[in-house]
């Protein structure tokens, strides 16, 4: 949890960066105007100065434009021109940054609800061993060798025989719902909230399930999620068929 929790914040702090960053290079407008007004006042401006009064054709106002006093007025407008282009550039690279690190983010999230959720030790190691094989931890050791991952949901009955299986970490997630549910069976999870997927058993019958079998199993899906302890948790719920991994 220690190693998460770390990896976690981490990140948090690299989104905030990245925000603040592409925030900076959105607003980069100004250098766009500047290198237009510096162009079509060449005639106007002399070199040397630090500063030009420019009139805005925008707005029919005097501007005054920041310059380097190293640089002739046309090698300023240059400049500010460049400055534009990256900032247009690093708007979009920052954004595709922004967007893996979020996914990032929300897996980890993820990985700190199975842990707290965890019941056993078993369910711990195999919390281990994803994140060993997704690069977020080491192994204990070099003669440690990869264990094999046997899926094992935790597993419940309702009144009325209906079998449920719930997940216990993210790889148990994606094998239950892609490998073992089938197109008929429903799939359950919190919505926008880390947790468990839920499966409810439905592929031998073609009739619709009772309200007490989806609310008992929605029950399920919030229990073993983020959400745990919350006292109203939204689930989403629908046919298997209907779920694809993005």
């Amino acid at each position: 949890r220690k190693s998460v929790s770390a990896g976690l914040d981490k990140l948090l702090l690299k989104k905030q960066r990245l925000s603040e960053d592409l925030l900076k290079a959105e607003n980069s407008e100004d250098y766009r105007l500047y290198g237009e007004l510096l162009t079509a006042s060449l005639h106007t401006v002399q070199d040397g100065r630090n500063s030009a009064e420019v009139l805005n054709y925008y707005t029919g106002e005097m501007m005054t434009i920041p310059l380097d006093a190293r640089y002739s007025a046309a090698k300023n407008a240059q400049r500010y021109f460049k400055k534009y282009s990256k900032a247009k550039t690093a708007v979009v690279e920052k954004k595709i940054q922004l967007k893996e690190t979020e996914k990032e983010i929300d897996y980890l999230d993820s990985v700190l609800t199975f842990i707290d959720n965890a019941e056993k030790v078993t369910d711990l190691d195999d919390i281990r061993e994803e994140l060993v094989e997704n690069g977020v931890l080491r192994r204990r050791n070099l003669k440690e060798k990869q264990k094999k991952h046997k899926i094992q949901p935790i597993e419940y009955f309702t009144s009325t025989g209906k079998r449920i299986l719930v997940g216990r970490n993210n790889r148990e997630n994606d094998i239950l719902t892609f490998k073992t549910a089938s197109s008929r069976d429903i799939w359950m999870h919190t919505k926008d909230i880390p947790g468990s997927h839920v499966i409810i058993r439905n592929h031998q019958e073609q009739r619709q399930l009772t309200q007490e079998v989806l609310d008992f199993a929605a029950h399920l899906a919030a229990y073993f999620s983020k959400s745990r302890y919350s006292a109203l948790v939204p689930v989403d719920y629908t046919l298997k068929r209907y779920v694809h991994k993005p």
